[in-house]
């Protein structure tokens, strides 16, 4: 089960080093780079990912560029209700011109239909 945020931050908080010198354990940092990748994914910001986990957004950037995720094979696709309207084409509008000279424009579909019925 991946990590949740609350969880990475508490494992940081007891994972402090006592110098600026000291590193976090290498296991962890793969923990939260796997957790970077997943919500970047889903285009989470560095800033907000650092504010969950409680670590500056350069070091979540270094650490995710330290343990690449490798590339899958298919992107997870997110699927939301826009309750937008469709955009629909419009009909297309037809024009006929006769040998007489005479022309009619904006027939749709059933005009068409009607006038070549008439003049059969």
């Amino acid at each position: 089960m991946p990590d949740s945020p609350a969880t990475l931050r508490q494992l940081v908080e007891k994972n402090q080093p006592g110098s600026s010198r000291s590193k976090y354990p290498e296991e962890l940092q793969r923990r939260i780079a796997a957790y970077v990748h997943q919500q970047r994914i889903l285009e989470v910001s560095y800033v907000e990912l650092s504010r969950q986990i409680g670590l500056t957004p350069t070091t979540l950037s270094k650490w995710a560029r330290k343990f690449p995720q490798p590339e899958p094979a298919f992107l997870p696709v997110h699927i939301r209700d826009t309750k937008e309207p469709r955009f629909e084409w419009p009909e297309p509008r037809i024009s006929i011109s006769s040998p007489n000279g005479w022309t009619i424009q904006g027939l749709d579909r059933n005009d068409l239909i009607a006038i070549i019925g008439r003049l059969s």
